[in-house]
């Protein structure tokens, strides 16, 4: 049996938007202004040169976590987060 831990960082998704908006916007944004929104909130937060991730890539690092492709790979803790914590 393996057992891994996929960490992701900021992903966006509408629920993970919505709470974005609700706690740090204050405001319901549009697209383009929530994305200028998010690039200024991460800079602020030394996190350059990273953007918010995507449902999808997470879904092909759990996908290949749990592939033969990956079978040599057990107890680890798989931290998906364009290196925003530079731990």
């Amino acid at each position: 049996m393996r057992v891994n831990c996929v960490v992701p960082g900021f992903v966006n998704t509408p629920e993970r938007f919505a709470k974005w908006e609700r706690e740090l916007a204050k405001r319901n944004l549009g697209e383009e202004e929530a994305e200028a929104e998010r690039k200024r909130w991460s800079e602020n937060n030394s996190m350059r040169n990273t953007r918010w991730g995507t449902p999808e890539e997470l879904a092909n690092l759990i996908v290949f976590a749990l592939s033969d492709r990956a079978s040599f790979v057990n107890g680890a803790v798989l931290v998906a987060d364009n290196a925003q914590d530079k731990s």
